[in-house]
Protein backbone atom coordinates (compact mmCIF):
# COMPACT_ATOMS: atom_id res chain seq x y z
CA UNK A 1 0.00 0.00 0.00
CA UNK A 2 1.44 3.39 -1.01
CA UNK A 3 1.75 6.23 1.50
CA UNK A 4 -1.33 8.14 0.38
CA UNK A 5 -3.40 4.92 0.23
CA UNK A 6 -2.23 4.06 3.74
CA UNK A 7 -3.20 7.51 5.01
CA UNK A 8 -6.55 7.39 3.23
CA UNK A 9 -7.21 3.99 4.84
CA UNK A 10 -6.38 5.47 8.24
CA UNK A 11 -8.84 8.32 7.70
CA UNK A 12 -11.54 5.86 6.63
CA UNK A 13 -10.99 3.91 9.85
CA UNK A 14 -11.35 7.12 11.86
CA UNK A 15 -14.51 7.97 9.89
CA UNK A 16 -16.08 4.71 11.05
CA UNK A 17 -16.52 6.20 14.52
CA UNK A 18 -19.89 7.55 15.55
CA UNK A 19 -20.66 11.10 14.42
CA UNK A 20 -17.34 11.59 12.55
CA UNK A 21 -17.95 13.39 9.26
CA UNK A 22 -14.38 13.57 8.02
CA UNK A 23 -10.70 14.09 8.68
CA UNK A 24 -7.69 15.71 7.08
CA UNK A 25 -3.99 14.81 7.39
CA UNK A 26 -1.83 17.91 7.02
CA UNK A 27 1.96 18.15 7.04
CA UNK A 28 3.96 20.68 9.05
CA UNK A 29 4.35 22.68 5.82
CA UNK A 30 0.57 22.85 5.25
CA UNK A 31 0.51 20.18 2.53
CA UNK A 32 -2.63 18.02 2.56
CA UNK A 33 -1.62 14.34 2.36
CA UNK A 34 -5.09 12.82 2.63
CA UNK A 35 -8.60 13.98 3.42
CA UNK A 36 -12.16 12.74 3.45
CA UNK A 37 -14.10 15.81 4.49
CA UNK A 38 -17.63 16.34 3.20
CA UNK A 39 -18.13 18.35 0.06
CA UNK A 40 -18.18 22.04 0.86
CA UNK A 41 -15.57 21.83 3.63
CA UNK A 42 -12.20 23.25 2.63
CA UNK A 43 -9.54 20.65 3.55
CA UNK A 44 -6.75 23.22 3.44
CA UNK A 45 -8.55 25.63 5.78
CA UNK A 46 -9.41 22.83 8.23
CA UNK A 47 -5.90 21.35 8.05
CA UNK A 48 -4.05 24.64 8.47
CA UNK A 49 -6.28 25.62 11.39
CA UNK A 50 -5.60 22.28 13.12
CA UNK A 51 -1.88 22.51 12.42
CA UNK A 52 -1.75 26.04 13.84
CA UNK A 53 -3.58 24.88 16.98
CA UNK A 54 -1.05 22.05 17.44
CA UNK A 55 2.00 24.22 16.82
CA UNK A 56 0.95 27.21 18.93
CA UNK A 57 -0.38 25.12 21.81
CA UNK A 58 2.66 22.86 21.71
CA UNK A 59 4.99 25.84 21.85
CA UNK A 60 3.09 27.27 24.84
CA UNK A 61 3.17 23.95 26.69
CA UNK A 62 6.93 23.59 26.18
CA UNK A 63 7.38 27.12 27.51
CA UNK A 64 5.38 26.18 30.60
CA UNK A 65 7.41 22.98 31.00
CA UNK A 66 4.15 21.01 30.76
CA UNK A 67 5.29 18.24 28.42
CA UNK A 68 4.71 17.68 24.71
CA UNK A 69 1.33 18.20 23.11
CA UNK A 70 -0.15 15.06 21.55
CA UNK A 71 -3.83 15.89 21.10
CA UNK A 72 -6.39 18.70 21.44
CA UNK A 73 -10.16 18.27 21.77
CA UNK A 74 -12.63 21.08 21.17
CA UNK A 75 -16.39 21.48 21.09
CA UNK A 76 -18.09 23.91 18.72
CA UNK A 77 -21.71 24.82 18.12
CA UNK A 78 -21.72 22.27 15.29
CA UNK A 79 -19.85 19.37 16.87
CA UNK A 80 -16.44 18.28 18.06
CA UNK A 81 -12.94 18.65 16.63
CA UNK A 82 -9.99 16.45 17.55
CA UNK A 83 -6.52 17.57 16.50
CA UNK A 84 -3.87 14.88 16.92
CA UNK A 85 -0.14 15.26 16.36
CA UNK A 86 0.98 12.73 13.77
CA UNK A 87 4.50 12.29 12.46
CA UNK A 88 5.40 15.60 10.81
CA UNK A 89 1.97 17.17 10.98
CA UNK A 90 -1.50 16.64 12.36
CA UNK A 91 -4.78 14.86 11.76
CA UNK A 92 -7.89 16.98 12.24
CA UNK A 93 -11.12 15.02 12.79
CA UNK A 94 -14.55 16.66 12.70
CA UNK A 95 -17.90 15.44 14.01
CA UNK A 96 -21.46 16.47 13.35
CA UNK A 97 -22.95 17.11 16.75
CA UNK A 98 -21.70 15.57 19.93
CA UNK A 99 -20.63 16.61 23.37
CA UNK A 100 -17.97 15.53 25.85
CA UNK A 101 -19.45 12.03 25.78
CA UNK A 102 -18.51 11.94 22.07
CA UNK A 103 -15.28 13.90 22.33
CA UNK A 104 -13.31 11.92 24.92
CA UNK A 105 -13.92 8.43 23.45
CA UNK A 106 -13.13 9.79 19.96
CA UNK A 107 -9.84 11.24 21.21
CA UNK A 108 -8.94 7.88 22.71
CA UNK A 109 -9.90 5.97 19.54
CA UNK A 110 -7.94 8.27 17.22
CA UNK A 111 -4.85 8.03 19.45
CA UNK A 112 -5.09 4.22 19.46
CA UNK A 113 -5.47 4.04 15.68
CA UNK A 114 -2.50 6.34 15.16
CA UNK A 115 -0.32 4.23 17.44
CA UNK A 116 -0.57 1.49 14.77
CA UNK A 117 1.01 3.85 12.21
CA UNK A 118 3.94 5.22 14.20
Amino acid sequence: MHGNEKFQNLLERINAHEKVIGSVLVGDDGEIFAQNLPEGMDPRAVGVWGLAMCQKSGHSLRGADAGELTQIGARTTDGCIVVTEFSAGAIVTMTNGGDSKTLVPLMHSVAELLSEYK
